[in-house]
Order: C-alpha cells, then sequence, then structure tokens
C-alpha cells in the first residue's frame, strides 16, 4: 500500500476504540479539527498552521481564540447548508447520542 503507514492501521490494544467522527475546516493556512467521541460527545475543538507545523503537532486553539471562532463561524456557516444526517452522531450537536444501532456498538 504506497503511501500508507501501515503500523498506525494495527490494533495496539483489546479495548475497543470508541466510535469518533472528525470535522475538519481549512481556511488559508489555518486548519480547524473538531472530534466527535461516542459517549463523550463533541470535544475541545484544535487549531493548527500548516505552512509552520505540517506535522500537526501543535494545538495553537489556545494561543489563537480569534483565529479558531473565525473558523467554527465558517463551519457553522457550511453546517447550516446541511442536511442532518440520518446515520450517526449530529455533528453540529454537543449531544452524545447517536443514531447508531446499539447492537453495532457493542461487536
Amino acid at each position: 500500500m504506497a503511501g500508507i503507514d501501515a503500523v498506525s492501521l494495527r490494533r495496539t490494544t483489546s479495548t475497543p476504540t470508541p466510535l469518533a467522527t472528525a470535522r475538519v475546516r481549512s481556511h488559508g493556512d489555518w486548519k480547524l479539527v473538531g472530534r466527535y467521541e461516542q459517549g463523550v460527545g463533541l470535544k475541545e475543538p484544535e487549531l493548527y498552521n500548516l505552512e509552520a507545523d505540517l506535522g500537526e503537532s501543535e494545538d495553537l486553539a489556545a494561543r489563537e481564540p480569534e483565529r479558531l471562532q473565525q473558523l467554527e463561524r465558517i463551519l457553522a456557516d457550511y453546517d447550516a447548508q446541511m442536511v442532518a444526517p440520518l446515520w450517526g452522531p449530529d455533528p453540529r450537536s454537543r449531544s452524545t447520542k447517536t443514531n447508531v444501532p446499539l447492537e453495532l456498538l457493542e461487536q
């Protein structure tokens, strides 16, 4: 598999990973990452400057609150144009509820 790090694909623990989704929005050199975890809800957003930190190792959300708000507004405007998903959590909500059947979560 050219271009794919297969090491990151293998399971390292026997504990199942909670369902998670990520919402990403790039604007210029900046990237906003919002993560939702099943049972946890929407986690704190992460903000990266891709020109200075291509590997996304330094979260700048706390140091760049204005830029964070700007990208969150852009993402919210985009979300407002979309319909709510029929399957899984609604990424526009901070709710921990999901439409995923319980039997699938227990596999």
